[in-house]
């Protein structure tokens, strides 16, 4: 997942994504899980099947949570982009 932050103000963010579907549900948290690429930092799932629909949330650090896509299929999510909150 592409993240519309600086790595720096990713490297702060207090918040976490998270996605679940497909018999997949993983919590990532995006200060320690962003990879710089260029001016956008991504945060990474592993291992995720293809052949599923995933919902992905932002969970703030309050616990808070907005869903950012809903039963979306995997083809579809590949190269999705998000702001950051």
């Amino acid at each position: 997942m592409r993240l519309s932050l600086s790595q720096s103000d990713a490297q702060n963010e207090t918040g976490s994504l998270h996605l679940s579907g497909g018999g997949y549900d993983q919590t990532l948290a995006i200060a320690s899980n962003c990879v710089p690429t260029g001016d956008h930092v991504d945060v990474v799932f592993k291992q995720v099947p293809i052949h599923a629909s995933y919902t992905l949330s932002y969970v703030a650090s309050g616990g808070g949570e907005y869903t950012i896509f809903q039963n979306t299929p995997f083809q579809s999510i590949q190269d999705t982009s998000a702001s950051g909150n």
